[in-house]
């Protein structure tokens, strides 16, 4: 008897910790067998436990049921494992003085973490979800439909290739005594980024996005309203796209284009944003930029609306 698809459960273990079920799949086409772990975390259960088990196991899900999950130490993702929550507004990850989701090692590669909620502390030793590397770059990090909330720097992405960030709400957080530099949404040295329909509102230190010697980032679809500092800044970073964006009410320039070490950001594209009501400005780009501004409307800023350099292609903005 012939089957075009094999597909069996080969263990299932319930527990406190999480239930965990197996599955392998073999198509004529594959000549070996592809393995996916699903573990179910009940309230009250070892999140670690299971990301542990999954990642062991080859890669796979852990899924956290509603409610609200207290931990005492950072959660440690690892490559290949999908942390899955009921609802960013019914799974809560509630943490401490710590980074609440950090990455395990360096060179992760296809982590994702979507729909839940992140809270801990506004502090400056709390990251709600911190993967970073100083060497090895991680690749393919995505974050879906996730909120966080209540920490001092909200999401922190460092060297990371590939980042898809979207229906995300990261808001109210802040890291006393480093104003300026805890945002809702930090991202440094990564390459081939999109953001899209994700709120960045309320930090009371930063910005609701900074990037920072970046490649390829499209922001799109985004609020960035009413932040500390500025709304979506880039620096040192080549390729730049941001498109019906809103950016309203920030405590310095609502959107900016600048430098931190003498690499001014290049291959701009910023087409139909609302930039309104900004404290020191609506949007600007330094002289040696290169792209468009176009499409935009931008009113009520203080200072200035335009800050535009000279070589900028410019039309249609009100």
């Amino acid at each position: 008897m012939h089957l075009s698809v094999l597909l069996f459960t080969w263990a299932s273990i319930a527990c406190k910790k999480g239930t965990i079920e197996q599955q392998s799949t073999q198509t004529p086409e594959a000549t070996r067998y592809k393995t996916t772990a699903i573990v179910n975390v009940p309230l009250g259960g070892n999140i670690q436990h299971a990301i542990d088990q999954v990642s062991a196991s080859g890669g796979g899900t852990v899924n956290l049921a509603s409610g609200t999950y207290n931990i005492t130490s950072p959660l440690k993702i690892k490559s290949n494992v999908t942390l899955n929550g009921s609802g960013n507004a019914t799974t809560t990850i509630n943490g401490g003085n710590f980074n609440v989701i950090q990455q395990n090692n360096e060179g992760l590669t296809n982590v994702t973490i979507q729909n839940l909620k992140v809270t801990g502390v506004q502090s400056i030793s709390c990251y709600g979800i911190l993967i970073e590397s100083l060497n090895i770059f991680h690749t393919n990090v995505a974050i879906n439909n996730v909120q966080v909330t209540s920490v001092g720097m909200g999401v922190h992405l460092k060297r990371v290739n590939g980042v898809t960030i979207t229906n995300c709400n990261f808001h109210d957080n802040a890291g006393p005594g480093k104003e300026m530099y805890f945002h809702n949404l930090y991202i440094r040295s990564c390459q081939n980024v999109n953001v899209s329909s994700t709120q960045v509102n309320h930090s009371t230190t930063g910005n609701g996005m900074n990037f920072s010697y970046c490649t390829s980032v499209t922001v799109s679809n985004c609020t960035a309203n009413d932040n500390y500092f500025r709304g979506i800044r880039a620096a040192d970073s080549d390729g730049f796209k941001v498109k019906d964006c809103t950016i309203n009410g920030n405590g310095n320039v609502g959107l900016i284009m600048n430098q931190e070490a003498g690499l001014v950001t290049k291959n701009i594209e910023l087409n139909h944003n609302i930039v309104n009501n900004n404290a020191k400005g609506g949007i600007q780009v330094l002289q040696g930029s290169t792209g468009s501004v176009v499409n935009n409307t931008a009113t009520g800023n203080s200072l200035f609306n335009y800050s535009i350099a000279s070589g900028i292609t410019q039309s249609n903005n009100n």
